[in-house]
């Protein structure tokens, strides 16, 4: 079932590159999700059209926020690996 999910996902990111598809298990992953009880570095992401996640908001008082990581940032590397595609 995997090769299908992956294929179902490429054609769609080919037809429109900020869409995508969930699963059933990834819809049920996301609907207990809780980002304030998740260990993390406090942000929500986006992924740009370069492929770097970028960062749409900081949880107040979060990591990522205490080192002055804010709305717009993009990541390119953690811990000095870049995250090139």
């Amino acid at each position: 079932m995997s090769a299908l999910n992956g294929a179902i996902r490429g054609l769609i990111e080919t037809v429109d590159p900020d869409g995508g598809y969930l699963s059933a298990k990834d819809v049920a992953f996301y609907k207990s999700f809780d980002p304030l009880k998740t260990p993390g570095i406090g942000v929500i992401l986006a992924r740009t059209r370069l492929g770097y996640p970028v960062i749409l908001s900081a949880l107040a008082d979060g990591t990522a926020q205490k080192a002055g990581l804010g709305t717009g940032d993009m990541i390119e590397a953690i811990d000095g690996f870049p995250l090139e595609r």
